[in-house]
């Protein structure tokens, strides 16, 4: 049959068979590797974004353990000797021959979904003990937070000497709501 056609002939079928080996190249082929490229591209998107949330994840777990140690340093927890604000600073006082002048609670404030109690610790002696009280409750965090100290000197009326007084505020958290329930 092939022999039958002229050169011409021949070429326009060449040439029809090489379009229609074209069209079925690319629809078997290129379409299916695009394809396959495209869902490839979409994967790694896809994985990305798993790994982000991954490590956010991870961030925000490690954030979180982060804060209970930081709220857990600062509740309120007079059952323990170490922790008591009132035990520590009272002996204290007798190791370093100090006297302890003032012990009362401030305020109680809520911030958020905290409540805040301040206490006031007034205490009357050299200035040497008292920046070492205060550099102790600073460090420790057992007892709570100092957020604030004044030091006073007076002259007493009784002995005419001048005397020094260090007022502590000490704050710590009362309630402990930020935890999921």
């Amino acid at each position: 049959m092939l022999k039958n056609l002229s050169y011409k002939q021949k070429l326009r079928l060449i040439g029809v068979v090489s379009i229609l080996a074209l069209f079925l190249c690319y629809q078997f082929a290129v379409s299916n590797t695009i394809t396959e490229y495209q869902n490839y591209k979409q994967a790694t998107r896809d994985a990305e974004l798993l790994d982000a949330s991954g490590r956010s994840l991870q961030v925000l777990h490690t954030k979180d353990q982060m804060l209970n140690i930081l709220f857990n340093q600062f509740q309120l927890d007079t059952l323990h000797a170490d922790k008591n604000l009132l035990v520590l600073v009272s002996d204290y006082c007798k190791k370093n021959d100090i006297k302890l002048k003032q012990y009362k609670p401030f305020s109680l404030s809520k911030k958020d979904s905290l409540e805040i109690l301040t206490r006031i610790v007034t205490i009357e002696g050299n200035f040497i003990p008292c920046l070492q009280i205060l550099y102790e409750l600073e460090t420790s965090g057992k007892t709570g937070r100092l957020s604030s100290a004044d030091f006073k000197s007076f002259t007493d009326p009784t002995d005419k000497k001048t005397k020094l007084d260090c007022t502590m505020y000490i704050q710590n958290l009362i309630s402990n709501n930020h935890e999921p329930e």
